[in-house]
């Protein structure tokens, strides 16, 4: 991958991430309550494996262990979910 294309793949993750923040309510949708890091339980999509909050309501969901979508967010403090108790 050249210098140029290393900043849209950044892009492309991200879209990933909101587009799927944006389709994952519906009826259907399995569900599974995670817990963030300040010790709110909410049910996330049960179809990704990591999830993630801010703190503010927002969510960023996927199924690959090394994303972390405070790479690719300016001012956001995203902290990864665990299962709930």
């Amino acid at each position: 991958m050249s210098q140029v294309d290393r900043p849209l793949a950044k892009f492309a993750n991200l879209a990933k991430v909101v587009a799927i923040e944006v389709t994952l309510d519906g009826p259907g949708v399995d569900r599974q309550k995670v817990e963030d890091s300040y010790g709110q339980v909410s049910e996330q999509p049960s179809q990704y494996n990591y999830h993630w909050a801010d703190g503010f309501g927002n969510f960023a969901h996927t199924n690959d262990p090394d994303y972390d979508p405070n790479r690719y967010t300016t001012g956001a403090a995203y902290q990864r979910m665990t299962p709930a108790q």
